[in-house]
């Protein structure tokens, strides 16, 4: 059965773009959990007819059980190569390397490696091999797209954007991924059954789980668009009761300094400056600044100058609707149990206005800055 996919326009043009390039690409794709990631670039693979391989890192698995799965994929995509053994990444690569040489070269081959961060463990050995496989084999070969993916922004941004070993400008395109605007979540949405939601609910829904495809795809259509929202996150052991604390957990180093932030700018619709927020936070604004620069990078915050004041410091502000929504709804002083009927209040009327109001400005901000 067909997988279900909308969107992802700009996303799929890149990829596609390696496809007609005369010579390999490697790519690395990152972003916030839960948002497609994985399911764009096995589109991509499957709607160009390519053929490829897909390795995943497992979560908190010694480098032994990451090799094993690694030779595991190779195995069942070539019986020839099935029961094949390596010691390190260096041997495990090599076999790769094998494998690929079985290829013809008239078609491009994809090399997914998805959750990079997961694979390399503690002095694993991985990136320094993953480079010597790039840029001593599959760059020279005409036919090879190699896909590096990965969630937890700490790591993708250090280790393998700005990587200044074995990586260090060998990435011949970047491809961040955020969530779906209000346009292309009412397409997913209508996509998957909820043609009865209204334009309103459509925007409400997106009020308060943004356009995480995860999170979209949990509710439950055969439900009222309230009753939907109430069993995805406010009943005992609901699928994003804690989902909040966890996908910051996952995605970043240090995370309670992440999460401090995101609490604070996700109360203020304004945003706030560099130096109030360090003031917030009783820190150094050096303390909060690489952070911050994670923040932007994985879309949760954006960055704009003070409007009409270029030597001024620059905004930031919360994007990311769930947050807003965790920090108001369900958690904190105000935080309530029931979403029915918290839903149809005045309070939520006011919030959802003002919300809408701040996010209109914001965008029509960057417009206007993008056209100075």
């Amino acid at each position: 059965m067909k997988k279900m996919f909308v969107a992802r326009g700009k996303e799929l043009e890149l990829l596609e773009k390696t496809t007609r390039m005369p010579q390999s690409s490697f790519l690395a794709t990152y972003g916030r959990r839960r948002i497609g990631k994985t399911e764009t670039i096995l589109h991509f693979c499957q709607q160009n007819k390519l053929p490829y391989l897909e390795f995943t890192g497992k979560y908190k698995e010694s480098r032994a059980i990451q090799i094993k799965s690694f030779l595991r994929q190779i195995g069942a995509a070539k019986a020839t190569f099935k029961n094949r053994k390596a010691k390190d990444w260096m041997e495990a690569f090599d076999i790769l390397k094998e494998y690929i040489d079985t290829i013809s070269e008239k078609k491009k081959f994809v090399v997914f490696i998805d959750e990079l961060p997961w694979l390399d463990t503690q002095k694993s050995g991985l990136l320094a091999e993953l480079g010597d496989f790039w840029n001593l084999y599959a760059s020279r070969k005409p036919n090879v797209i190699l896909i590096v993916c990965g969630s937890a922004a700490s790591y993708m941004m250090k280790k393998v954007i700005k990587n200044k070993g074995p990586l260090h400008g060998r990435l011949t395109h970047k491809l961040p991924m955020s969530q779906f605007n209000l346009h292309d979540t009412k397409r997913f949405l209508l996509k998957s059954g909820f043609s009865h939601y209204s334009n309103k609910t459509i925007a409400d829904t997106y009020m308060t789980l943004g356009g995480v495809a995860k999170y979209l795809q949990s509710l439950d259509c055969s439900m009222t668009p309230t009753q939907a929202i109430h069993k995805l996150c406010f009943e005992p052991g609901a699928l994003l009761e804690d989902e909040y604390k966890e996908l910051f957990t996952s995605l970043f180093n240090e995370a309670k300094n992440h999460l401090e932030i995101m609490n604070t700018l996700s109360r203020r619709w304004t945003g706030r400056t560099k130096t109030e927020l360090a003031n917030s936070l009783g820190v150094s604004k050096t303390h909060i600044r690489n952070t911050l620069d994670e923040l932007v990078a994985s879309g949760f915050v954006c960055e704009t100058p003070k409007f009409g004041n270029k030597n001024r410091e620059n905004i930031y502000a919360a994007t990311d609707f769930f947050s807003y929504f965790h920090n108001r709804w369900l958690s904190g002083n105000k935080k309530v149990s029931d979403w029915n009927t918290a839903a149809h209040s005045q309070d939520f009327a006011i919030w959802s206005d003002l919300l809408r109001e701040f996010f209109r400005l914001l965008n029509y901000q960057k417009k206007i800055i993008a056209w100075a």
